[in-house]
């Protein structure tokens, strides 16, 4: 089948309904398209190792902690759906904002760099650090 000519699958209007499971829920996802089909192709073998009882382990990688994913990991841990992590040091250093209450705020992506800068902001994204009272603190407190 040449990928360059107009045809496929008909993409269905996704409906939902409350009487859904998380299996259907998995299902409409893993049938729609970009990063959901991709979510829902994830969740089977998942789905499969849970049932199975497996060791499971999370590996966690990009800029997940500054935006609050870290209490999502977690409860994951928590209720035993992830047995051990690994990670980037980076997502390690920021869930620590958090947890010594440093802060941490969701800016915009489309600013001017250079006036952060002034600031004394750093940018992740659209995730805001302040350099003195988040980071410098922060390096503070890890080499005490």
């Amino acid at each position: 089948m040449d990928p360059h000519k107009f045809h496929g699958k008909d993409i269905p209007h996704i409906k939902l309904d409350p009487k859904m499971t998380i299996e259907d829920l998995v299902e409409v996802f893993a049938n729609s398209g970009y990063n959901g089909r991709q979510l829902g192709e994830a969740a089977k073998p998942y789905a499969k190792m849970i049932e199975e009882d497996a060791t499971i382990c999370l590996t966690v990688s990009g800029a997940l902690t500054p935006v609050g994913f870290g209490g999502i990991i977690k409860t994951l841990i928590e209720r035993g759906f992830v047995d051990w992590i690994v990670t980037t040091g980076a997502n390690v250093y920021h869930e620590d904002h958090f947890a010594l209450g440093l802060p941490i705020k969701q800016g915009s992506f489309d600013v001017d760099d250079m006036k952060l800068y002034e600031n004394e902001i750093v940018r992740i994204r659209d995730i805001y650090i302040k350099f003195e009272e988040t980071l410098e603190a922060e390096d503070q407190n890890v080499c005490k």
